[in-house]
Parts: structure tokens; C-alpha cells; sequence
């Protein structure tokens, strides 16, 4: 069997096991590697696996597998650690691009503080309706970050409610490729409070960087909030910055903290 090396970083409480593939890509199937090593009692136990490949003009691409094996276009909290990865194994300087499913992402690293310069949404449904699981009608906002995420606002973030029905919109029928679902308070004061359901991942989130970035926008064009939108997540605080025309969105900025855990290898 290919011995494997690795690294596990996390940031907002999202960790990814990231592996240097650009030379040479791991045998077999990629979404059973990522099945076995995202594997919490049996692997390493992550939320993700990050694959680095090559790229013709940049220091790399990103390959992203959720922890049950299914494949992501991008995760924002996933992009950074692949940012802090490649800054600490010489792969890249602290400021540069790579490419993703979902785009070019630019990265800035200072510290264990990396920024990214994110892609255009591709687009946002408003006062969506969907019906849940036993018929419950649950009004809320599609926006396509990369990733579509659906975004419900909602004043009480406590009740057994959100633990409830927001896991089973990810694959309601109204998504036939699937979503990941914020619930948000309301912004007061420029801070939007939410929690993180995502698809390809068994438990809540504790935080979401794609989701961050959803949240801001939409409550920009739902109630009028401005830059920047600071979401407080349960690993902390995260600032989206941007430019609004309308509701055309350019120059996204997105900051958080990157924690290099630790190096391994498979056998």
C-alpha cells in the first residue's frame, strides 16, 4: 500500500487533511481515501480531505472530498488551511492564488491569520420556499458562493427547531445536487449570529467559511446591512468585507485564524 504523508490543520473549528498531490496523485479511489482518513475513530478524523494537484499557471489546484466521501467545488475555511499549508511547506509565498472548482481564490497569510480574496457569487434565489420532511413550509435564500448554501433567518437560534429541521433540507428535493443550510439572527450592528448544517458532513459545523460568506451577502440584500458583516460563529468571529452594486457583489474578503495541528503518515 502507498504510504501517504500528510497534514492536519483546522480553522473555525473545520479541520481538513491536506496532501501534496502535485507530483503524484494517491492511489485508488479518492473518495475512499478521504472516507478512511476524515474518519473520526478509525482514521485521523477530519471534515475534509484537501488534495493539492497541479495547475499550468498556478502553484496549485485544490481537490476537495467531504468526510463521506463526497466531492466539494470549495470550502473557505478548507481554502485556508490549504493557504497556511502551502505557505509553511514552501509551496507558495505568503500572498498568492490557486484554483478551486469554484474558481481563482486568492490568499494572504500573516501569522496564522489568512485572508482570501473570494469569487463572485454566482447568483442568489431570495424567499425560497421549500417543504420539509412532515410537510413544514420553510421560507429562505439560495446563494451559490461556490457552493450553494441556503440561508434562513430566524430570530432564536436555541430551539429545537434548527437541530431539527435545517439537517434535512441539505438534500431536500428542492436541491437535486444537494445544499448546505445556514440558520442567521438578523444582523444588529453589523454582526449576524448563525449555525452551519453541511452536506457531506454528519454533524453541525462549528463554523463555515462558504457559510460566512452566504450569510453576510444575503443579509446585505435582505436588510441593507453594509460592509463589512461580522458573523459570529461557535469557533469565533468571522469579518466578510465587499462591494455591493445592487445585487451584484465584487472584492470579498474573508479573515480567519489557521492552527497547523499536526504532520503523519499513512501505512
Amino acid at each position: 500500500m502507498q504510504a501517504i504523508n500528510f497534514a492536519k490543520v483546522v480553522c473555525g473549528g473545520n479541520d481538513f487533511i491536506i496532501v501534496d498531490g502535485r507530483e503524484r496523485l494517491p492511489e485508488g479511489d479518492l473518495s475512499d481515501l478521504a472516507r478512511s482518513l476524515c474518519d473520526r475513530r478509525a482514521g485521523a478524523g477530519a471534515d475534509g480531505l484537501i488534495i493539492l494537484v497541479t495547475d499550468d499557471e498556478l502553484p496549485f489546484g485544490m481537490m476537495l472530498f467531504n468526510e463521506d466521501g463526497s466531492s466539494a467545488d470549495v470550502s473557505y475555511n478548507g481554502s485556508r488551511c490549504a493557504g497556511l499549508y502551502a505557505y509553511r511547506e514552501g509551496i507558495a509565498s505568503e500572498e498568492f492564488s490557486f484554483a478551486s472548482e469554484a474558481g481563482i481564490v486568492g490568499v494572504k497569510v500573516s501569522g496564522d491569520d489568512v485572508s482570501l480574496a473570494i469569487p463572485p457569487p454566482k447568483g442568489f434565489k431570495m424567499d425560497l420556499k421549500v417543504t420539509a420532511t412532515g410537510g413544514e413550509d420553510v421560507t429562505g435564500n439560495l446563494a451559490d458562493v461556490g457552493i450553494p448554501y441556503y440561508v434562513i433567518f430566524r430570530e432564536n437560534l436555541e430551539e429545537a427547531w434548527v437541530e431539527v429541521v435545517p439537517p434535512q433540507l441539505r438534500t431536500n428535493r428542492a436541491f437535486p445536487l444537494g445544499s448546505n443550510v445556514a440558520v442567521a439572527r438578523p444582523p444588529e450592528g453589523g454582526i449576524c449570529k448563525a449555525r452551519f448544517f453541511e452536506r457531506g458532513v454528519a454533524e453541525e459545523t462549528p463554523s463555515s467559511g462558504s457559510g460566512c460568506v452566504a450569510v453576510a451577502l444575503t443579509a446585505a440584500l435582505r436588510f441593507g446591512v453594509e460592509s463589512p458583516v461580522n458573523v459570529r460563529t461557535k469557533a469565533g468571529d468571522f469579518e466578510i468585507l465587499f462591494c455591493r452594486n445592487g445585487d451584484l457583489f465584487s472584492d470579498i474578503i474573508s479573515a480567519g485564524k489557521v492552527s497547523y495541528l499536526f504532520r503523519g503518515e499513512t501505512f
